[in-house]
């Protein structure tokens, strides 16, 4: 291999390596978003919001729907279900000091129903 091919080669790892990172893909994913304060949620809340999803080995990804409660908090359903009986994730956030945490004992397992 020549030296322009090498450089080629690791150009492209790096960039594929960054693509995989989870930071990456939260930004690139976008779950549904309701709730009576939908509106209230920015782009920043929610990549704020996925983010955190990725800091806990319990929370399935991704996250695919936030609920808006309030103005500063929300809950989250994460995971890739697609049957019936599929395993998810549900946690609760809190917008607290400017930065959104998840709400301490609120992460749950449980299955989806899907009716229709």
């Amino acid at each position: 291999m020549n030296r322009s091919s090498v450089s080629l080669c690791v150009g492209l790892a790096l960039l594929l390596g960054a693509c995989a990172s989870p930071h990456f893909a939260a930004m690139a994913l976008q779950p549904q978003i309701d709730g009576p304060y939908a509106t209230s949620l920015s782009k920043t809340d929610v990549r704020q919001i996925i983010e955190l999803s990725y800091t806990r080995e319990d929370i399935r990804k991704p996250v695919y729907r936030t609920y808006a409660t309030s103005p500063n908090q929300a809950d989250i359903d994460s995971g890739r279900p697609k049957n019936t009986g599929d395993p998810v994730t549900g946690f609760k956030v809190r917008r607290y000091k400017g930065s959104w945490i998840i709400i301490k004992d609120s992460v749950y397992q449980t299955e989806v129903i899907i009716t229709s």
